[in-house]
């Protein structure tokens, strides 16, 4: 959202509505107004409370502002998504024009995560008619496929994630020392890391991994404990936790790779960032990122092949000419995605509203 904003804010006039505080925690964000609009980068920002005052809020905001289309994300989030598409539904807001992202929602990968009860709930809205007139977002050709398989008569428009315009980023020098690997991604059985970690247990050269990320499970995070007990002596591990996201880039400029063998995703932004960091993706075969060994910048690998995983990682640790012409590879990908003129106009057509 902030690359869009950034890039097409100037021609758009973005009313945004969100949780008043990051998931998981009990307290708001700080020096924020409530039940008033917020100026934030340029746009204007409502926050609201979660529970029944949040849904009363978002009620208010949806009645007595005026806009020309409704942007949901998320097809699963009842307090956003489904709350706005039944107050429309019942005539209590404005029938607008709606495009719903699920951003990656639809994927087997993510639809196997508490399988019963997301084909319950499909099953409720499909019931409901809530959907009627919805047009939904795709990132990717893969996710156009996923949402028509959920939705056959959907109308979908096929539209990329923006990735952050190019700066002159400076990458120091790599000094000697063992393999740096940054693990980026919440902590939740979706984004993989116990996979990582029996990856990481057959690689012989040093490592230096650092895990980025919210604990987002704690059950899932305390079997991940358990994994990083049994890692070789060779693999110093650095927990580093939630970070500010302007602060990521720096980790990604820190590492030499972005170890991410993902259940899925629609698109996956910390890919992109790793790549205009210079940093290299060994990813899973998950993501729409399937081209990067054709061009040199990386490396996408079956989650079949955990032991491929580890043959690439030993690799990279023991042969400097192949980390540097795959890091090289990496950041030229991430500066030609930077400036994708295409992919502007794919957004900046949703926002066309006859």
């Amino acid at each position: 959202m902030q690359n869009l904003l950034t890039q097409l804010g100037h021609e758009v006039q973005f009313d945004l509505v969100t949780l008043d505080r990051d998931l998981g925690d009990a307290t708001p964000y700080p020096n924020i107004e409530h039940r008033a609009w917020n100026q934030v980068g340029g746009q204007r920002v409502r926050y609201v409370p979660p529970g029944l005052r949040g849904l009363l809020e978002r009620w208010r905001i949806l009645r007595e502002t005026p806009y020309d289309l409704l942007y949901l994300h998320s097809f699963f989030h009842v307090s956003n998504t489904t709350w706005s598409l039944a107050l429309r539904a019942a005539g209590l807001i404005a029938r607008r024009p709606v495009l719903l992202a699920p951003r990656g929602e639809f994927s087997p990968g993510a639809l196997g995560l508490n399988a019963g009860k997301k084909r319950l709930f499909l099953q409720l809205i499909q019931a409901t008619g809530l959907m009627k007139d919805v047009t939904f977002q795709a990132t990717s050709a893969t996710e156009q496929d996923d949402i028509r398989r959920m939705f056959p008569r959907a109308a979908v428009v096929y539209a990329p994630n923006l990735i952050a315009p190019p700066e002159d980023l400076f990458r120091p020098p790599r000094a000697p020392g063992p393999l740096r690997i940054a693990f980026v991604g919440r902590v939740n059985r979706m984004k993989n890391l116990d996979y990582a970690l029996r990856v990481l247990q057959g690689v012989q050269t040093p490592v230096h991994l650092k895990l980025v990320g919210s604990r987002e499970d704690e059950a899932y995070w305390a079997e991940c404990e358990a994994l990083l007990a049994t890692l070789p002596d060779t693999v110093q591990v650095e927990v580093v936790g939630h970070v500010p996201p302007e602060d990521v880039r720096d980790i990604f400029l820190w590492s030499d790779v972005l170890l991410l063998p993902t259940l899925g995703e629609n698109f996956g932004h910390v890919i992109a960032e790793a790549l205009l960091a210079g940093s290299i993706p060994v990813i899973s075969d998950r993501t729409p990122w399937q081209d990067l060994e054709a061009r040199g910048s990386g490396f996408t690998i079956p989650l079949d092949q955990p032991e491929r995983f580890t043959a690439v990682l030993g690799d990279l640790g023991t042969s400097p000419a192949l980390l540097e012409r795959t890091a090289l590879g990496a950041a030229a990908y991430g500066r030609e995605l930077a400036v994708d003129r295409q992919g502007l106009e794919q957004n900046r057509a949703l926002f066309k509203v006859s």
